[in-house]
């Protein structure tokens, strides 16, 4: 008679923790337990599973899938051994390559781990949602870098394409770092420029 089996059933691949959560008996959901209907209630059935407080993740509904999974283990009767050599048969050795053998394949509805969303990281647009730490009080204040007031801005610096970006929506070029200056002073910054290689 076969074991009872948890369900859902954390799957671990070798020593990296668990991958994901499968559900033994597809028999639970009824007839159609492959439609994608289904999905909404193997994450009900899944969400509150102590896998996720444990690995700091929140389960979402797109993590559910239904696949095959191949389970294999580290073959002990080879260090070295390939499908030609290996004294397994092919379906021991299985397709993942030399020196695993496959123990058991899962078919069915799984939640996949890697697709869920980890817990307190909120995805932001840095260069327009980033905050900006204010530079030190005595740089110039719009490029982080020391330079006397009739100077560009330097062009170059972080600190500056970001503050601009987040002023303008565009990244800054020299023309616009050297805008508040002279004519005189942009002439002669256009020409040591053109003559460093830069494209103006």
């Amino acid at each position: 008679m076969k074991k009872k089996t948890e369900n859902p059933r954390v799957i671990c691949e070798f020593e990296g923790g668990p991958v994901a959560l499968f559900w033994e008996n597809p028999a639970l959901f009824g007839p159609d337990y492959k439609s994608d209907e289904m999905k909404e209630l193997v994450f009900n059935l899944c969400k509150d599973h102590q896998v996720f407080s444990d690995h700091k993740i929140t389960p979402t509904l797109d993590a559910v899938v239904w696949q095959e999974m191949g389970l294999v283990s580290l073959c002990e009767e080879c260090d070295e051994c390939s499908t030609e050599t290996c004294p397994k048969s092919v379906k021991e050795v299985g397709e993942k390559g030399s020196g695993l053998q496959l123990d058991e394949t899962l078919i069915g509805w799984f939640m996949d781990l890697g697709k869920c969303t980890r817990e307190n990281i909120k995805v932001i647009d840095l260069a327009k949602e980033g905050i900006l730490l204010p530079c030190a009080p005595d740089v110039c204040q719009e490029c982080a870098t020391k330079h006397e007031p009739e100077m560009p801005h330097n062009q170059q610096s972080l600190y500056y394409q970001y503050k601009f970006y987040q002023q303008n929506g565009r990244w800054p070029t020299w023309e616009d770092s050297m805008a508040h200056c002279s004519p005189q002073m942009q002439d002669m910054w256009r020409h040591s420029l053109k003559k460093a290689g830069v494209m103006l």
